[in-house]
């Protein structure tokens, strides 16, 4: 993900000013100043006796190796003034690169600011970069923006193998041009262990100005906000009035905060709902009887009215109405019996129900009321009901008409006895359709007790009806208290986090391995491990394009156990087989930007989809509870090509009125590469309409045919043209009626081949052929261009020639670069990566698909070796243009790519199960299968 440093990369990798720490400058005599405000990563600081550090600029007397030596009085600071080279105050982007001299097991990094008194130079915005070699650095293993402070600011990210580490400043606290650092330290992990296949992966990391211990995401913008308390790091103190808040956006990859004073209202231990208008609805917490409401439309906060009664830590749910209901919350605003009470967003009121006592819902803790009536599993349904799932072992129906009621609703009991109070235990409507509730986790006190393995499954009818209970398959592999759990778009409940032995505030006995609750099968399988804690006070958020948001812990001011940081995990159905990420279809259309309760919604696709889907509601997320997510599966029934239909729920208790995720499983599931360097690319999203009900799309497998016949117009350089190209082995497998032609031409840029008349002669193809075929032009160049354009010109260049194909209504495919056949240390040589990402980046921007011929040859080359690969040169030297053969291999190459992207033309295309087999495996094909 490259969306905040892709537009920095070409001028930041070479460095101007090295320095050589000599031997005795490390550890080894001098203690390294480590302040303990945010967590450092598990592991150990690396010892930096003989680092080679280096930095794009530097003060005479501020030089790179101030930051490493151990002295928190010193530090580095880049130029100010005029350097001795004339220029004056260099701006940011600023780059500090250590060479530890040794591959190590890195996770982490920490940064103390210049301890002078001086704010000059102080790093916000940032991001961390490893690499094995120095030259290929990738993604940004960890991104985002510090708090403006002296304390030690800390990057902790998955553990990676690597021998350089490089730390860019992209911005200032007071947006001044120059960066200084005191103390830079590096850790290292104990261990390191690839991580595994099919289990999902974890990263990047995103460093917050605040820790994260309350949030959602915003459903007009995408953008995800989260908040601590009045400080960044504490609740304890508060003088009120103010709540930190913080914005990551996908979009741009920007970290931003924003100091919230207009609702004069301390968010730290509130309760969250978000109502029937889509407001977020904040209640209580440090200042126990406030109300505060953010409009994502309007992107502002609002001053709600106070509650009947203060409370903290007590959970919230909305109602089939819209409205809010809240009950508990002794944490806050005093220890008694407190009823449940409700909001409505239409008069800006609250009501307190006489008849909605908390007392049936209490759990035994040894706290007593401060914990008993805290965090309460709450789910709003039918007739404006509200059902208690927990976490005391008694479940409730609470009404919310009049002055409201309570009726009991048996126990949570299966035929394996009874689940004792699950305190900070999670409850998911997984399926809301069928009103079923997965529980799991918890401990029957808040605290110093240990954490249960138990989970059950709730099934819950019309209100007041006793619920039924059945042990969930054999229960959690981990025992969890103060976990988090998201709502996947394929139905699976995603777990993560929380301890074994309940300890707020404390970082001990983690569970780093996460499961995931597989409803059809009804069974948990762990997933990938993930290397930083989240036990008190984190978060987990469904996102719109799929993956999940997981971040915070701690907030206790001087601590340890501080975690200014979220993770972001992708779930195994965001990739193909092999491990890649799936490219996602578009939805074109919908017929309605917004739904009642039993409306029929049309949906086009620009592809075939499953014809399973799945309604999730916007989530919230804080102290374990989510009341908000929810899935409703759907059944799509398809009326035309690519189009389809499904009805809305009737009952409001089931779809609550707010704003909704649509998750559409597509039926083409394609390869993913990595995101180009250039152009500079956001962070993936899905976002395809902003409406209260949000479409999205998933990548499955399948297919539809092809409204017309194909015909082909090839256009590229000598790699695609007759004699030298696969274009022409690639027609080669075409059968009737599709046909095709060759126009490509040897020595092309993508301007001479405009200004030769070539691109003409591809135009009056299409325009003669549109009629009655779907004209297909493949466009591929780079090889020329290389040497003579700009990426920036070669860019705009194709994406001009993209936009005219598809005005003249044709299909334009980009294809990226055939690779050379020239090797390197065992491996391609890679000369070709920017017109490849420039490639996929116009196709991308016009809304074209795309093969990534570059990657797939190199993959294959690379498996086949160097002697190998040079079967197919043209002649003993040429290692770019192919012989007979090779026209034919890499022409089954594209065809096998086409049918990943356009499996709906498989008809038209000739198979060869053996040469594609070969392709695939890294067997050496020689054309004549």
């Amino acid at each position: 993900m490259k969306s905040l440093f892709g537009v920095y990369l070409g001028t930041l990798l070479g460095e101007t000013i090295a320095v050589a720490i000599p031997g005795g400058w490390g550890e080894s005599n001098i203690t390294q100043y480590l302040s303990l405000r945010a967590a450092t990563p598990l592991g150990s600081a690396i010892d930096r006796k003989d680092w080679r550090v280096t930095c794009n600029s530097a003060q005479p007397g501020n030089e790179c190796k101030l930051a490493i030596d151990g002295d928190r009085d010193s530090f580095w600071h880049t130029a100010y003034g005029e350097d001795p080279s004339g220029a004056s105050d260099p701006k940011p982007p600023h780059t500090y690169t250590v060479d530890l001299r040794t591959v190590q097991n890195v996770n982490g990094l920490s940064v103390l600011p210049r301890q002078d008194g001086g704010e000059n130079g102080w790093i916000a915005r940032h991001n961390v970069f490893l690499s094995t070699d120095g030259k290929a650095w990738g993604e940004a293993v960890a991104t985002g923006t510090w708090y403006k402070d002296s304390t030690e600011k800390v990057s902790n990210f998955e553990t990676k193998r690597a021998r350089y580490v490089r730390l860019v400043a992209v911005s200032e606290v007071n947006d001044n041009p120059w960066t200084s650092i005191a103390e830079l330290n590096i850790f290292k992990a104990d261990s390191y262990s690839a991580p595994a296949a099919g289990i999902g992966k974890w990263g990047p990391t995103l460093d917050f100005p605040v820790i994260p211990v309350s949030g959602t995401v915003d459903p007009v913008s995408g953008k995800v906000m989260v908040w601590s308390s009045w400080r960044p790091d504490t609740m304890d103190g508060s003088p009120g009035g103010l709540t930190l808040t913080s914005t990551w956006d996908p979009a741009t990859g920007i970290i931003s905060q924003r100091d919230v004073t207009v609702t004069n209202h301390d968010m730290f231990c509130p309760g969250i709902s978000l109502d029937g208008n889509g407001q977020l609805v904040v209640t209580g917490g440090n200042q126990a009887e406030r109300t505060s409401l953010y409009d994502p439309v309007g992107d502002q906060w609002i001053a709600g009215p106070d509650m009947k009664l203060a409370r903290g830590y007590q959970a919230s749910a909305t109602t089939s109405d819209g409205s809010v209901f809240t009950i508990g919350g002794s944490w806050g605003g005093g220890s008694y019996e407190k009823n449940g009470e409700v909001y409505n967003p239409k008069t800006k009121t609250w009501k307190l129900l006489s008849k909605a006592p908390s007392k049936p819902m209490l759990t035994a803790d040894t706290q007593g009321l401060f914990r008993s009536d805290n965090h309460a599993w709450l789910f709003g349904w039918k007739q404006g009901t509200i059902f208690q799932a927990g976490p005391s072992t008694a479940m409730n129906w609470y009404y919310t008409k009049n002055n409201g009621d309570v009726k009991a609703a048996g126990n949570r009991e299966s035929s394996r006895g009874v689940d004792p109070d699950a305190m900070c235990g999670n409850a998911v409507m997984f399926d809301a359709a069928q009103g079923k509730i997965l529980t799991f986790g918890g401990s029957p006190n808040y605290q110093y007790d240990d954490a249960t393995t138990n989970a059950h499954i709730i099934t819950i009818g019309n209100p007041g009806t006793k619920a039924t209970v059945d042990f969930a398959s054999n229960g959690l592999w981990h025992p969890r208290i103060f976990h988090t759990s998201v709502l996947l778009a394929d139905g699976s409940v995603f777990i993560t986090g929380g301890q074994e032995y309940g300890i707020p505030f404390a970082d001990s006995t983690p569970q780093l391995t996460p499961e995931l609750y597989k409803p059809d099968t009804d069974e948990f399988i762990e997933q990938q491990p993930n290397s930083i804690v989240r036990v008190y006070h984190h978060i987990s958020l469904l996102l719109p394009d799929g993956r999940v948001f997981n971040g915070g812990g701690g907030l206790c001011g001087d601590c340890n156990t501080n975690h200014f940081d979220a993770q972001i995990f992708t779930p195994n159905y965001l990739y193909t087989k092999d491990g890649k990420l799936a490219t996602r279809p578009k939805i074109t259309s919908v017929s309605a930007k917004a739904a009642k309760v039993g409306a029929t919604i049309t949906v086009k696709t620009n592809a075939a989809v499953k014809t399973t889907a799945s309604f999730i509601r916007y989530g919230t997320s804080t102290h374990t509870v989510n009341t908000d997510q929810r899935r409703i599966p759907l059944t799509l029934a398809k009326t035309a090509t690519n189009t389809y239909k499904f009805t809305v729920p009737s009952d409001p208790g089931i779809a609550l009125p707010g704003y909704w995720m649509l998750f559409v499983m597509s039926a083409a599931a394609l390869l993913l590469p990595p995101l180009p360097s250039h152009p500079p690319n956001s962070y993936p999203t899905s976002l395809a309409k902003t409406m209260k009900l949000l479409w999205t799309l998933l990548p499955i497998f399948g297919a539809v045919a092809a409204a017309k016949n194909p015909y082909f117009i090839l256009t590229g350089d000598s790699t695609t043209a007759v004699k030298g190209g696969w274009g022409d082995g690639f027609l080669s497998f075409l059968k009737n009626p599709a046909a095709g032609i060759n126009v490509a031409k040897s020595g092309a840029t993508t301007v001479s081949f405009r200004n030769g008349g070539y691109w003409a002669t591809a135009m009056k193809e299409l325009k003669n052929h549109v009629k009655d075929y779907e004209p297909i032009v493949t466009i591929q160049f780079g090889h020329n261009d290389q040497k003579s354009l700009t990426i920036d010109e070669f860019t705009e260049n194709l994406t001009q020639l993209a936009k005219e194909v598809k005005e003249a209504g044709g299909t334009p495919i980009l294809i990226t670069s055939l690779t050379r056949r020239r090797f390197e240390n065992g491996e391609v040589l890679q000369n070709l990566k920017n017109e490849r990402g420039a490639a996929i980046y116009v196709a991308k921007q016009v809304g074209a698909k795309y093969l990534d011929l570059n990657m797939a040859s190199t993959d294959y080359l690379n498996a086949l070796g160097e002697k190998d690969a040079q079967y197919y040169n043209l002649d003993g030297t040429d290692r770019t243009h192919l012989n007979l053969a090779g026209e034919v291999v890499f022409g089954r190459m594209v065809a096998d790519l086409l049918l990943e992207k356009r499996a709906d033309l498989g008809k038209f295309i000739t198979p060869n199960k053996e040469m594609t087999r070969k392709i695939q495996e890294g067997e050496l094909a020689t054309g004549e299968e």
